[in-house]
């Protein structure tokens, strides 16, 4: 691939995203990060240059690639100064219109997955959705989205935000109720793990069936017993009492359509 990157940002996204470009033969010219180490690990491994100064950025990249924040994002293209560039940042609650004082070319590839530094993931498959400022613009993003997946989408900002938010409750809100899971077993003595084949079956049930046909347990049946029992033991927090409560609720109204 002919495209020459500036990656900016070097955290869970920048780190898999660049690598796979990298992979691709995409030439990542330069890193940025806030910080020395980060900028500096990250480059060497890409084989590129890396700056700190977000006002020292390589010129002749033929696309920034914002991987940031979104809290830090627009105080980013203030400093540094980049204009008529083409831009495109990945996040999924941004609008694109957040570019558009910097330049006419500019856009969005936001790639559905969630992603930690410190594990492997294979992008060929996973889906990614762009959204770009003009038609030429969209045939740069999609052949850099081409680059790492073969599942690239078009979707409006509006859109974008929606498949945000449900990847928040697939995801972010999912894994959170394992957290309080794994508590509730260390308090009872037994570890994590023995849960696995449970999650393993309930995330397989729900891609093989419609979630809402693989739904089970007290709060579907309405076993005020099995609830009630439950509420009880958790007295000793409000909080998760109040949780277990409110998502009981949520089930049994849901079902109940």
């Amino acid at each position: 691939m002919s495209l020459s990157v500036v990656m900016v940002g070097s955290g869970n996204v920048a780190t898999h995203i660049s690598k796979r470009l990298n992979n691709q033969g995409v030439n990542i010219l330069q890193v940025y990060s806030r910080t020395e180490e980060s900028a500096r690990l990250m480059a060497e491994k890409l084989s590129a240059e890396w700056t700190t100064d977000p006002k020292s950025l390589n010129s002749e990249a033929d696309l920034y690639f914002l991987a940031l924040k979104d809290s830090v994002l627009a105080d980013f293209l203030v400093k540094s100064g980049l204009k008529n560039k083409l831009l495109v940042h990945c996040s999924g609650s941004l609008g694109i219109s957040i570019l558009s004082p910097y330049s006419n070319q500019y856009g969005v590839l936001y790639p559905l997955q969630t992603f930690s530094k410190s594990r492997e993931i294979n992008l060929e498959k996973i889906p990614i959705f762009i959204e770009s400022s003009n038609a030429e613009t969209e045939k740069k993003i999609f052949q850099l989205a081409k680059s790492i997946s073969t599942s690239v989408n078009k979707a409006t900002s509006s859109q974008r935000l929606q498949l945000h938010m449900a990847a928040v409750f697939a995801c972010n809100f999912v894994n959170h109720m394992y957290t309080i899971a794994g508590e509730i077993m260390e308090t009872s003595g037994f570890g994590f793990d023995y849960l696995e084949p449970l999650i393993r079956e309930t995330c397989e049930k729900a891609l093989r069936l419609h979630p809402r046909e693989a739904q089970t347990g007290p709060a579907v049946r309405n076993d005020r017993n099995i609830i009630e029992k439950h509420l009880h033991t958790l007295e000793y927090d409000a909080n998760l009492r109040l949780l277990y409560e409110r998502l009981t609720q949520h089930i049994s109204n849901f079902h109940k359509k």
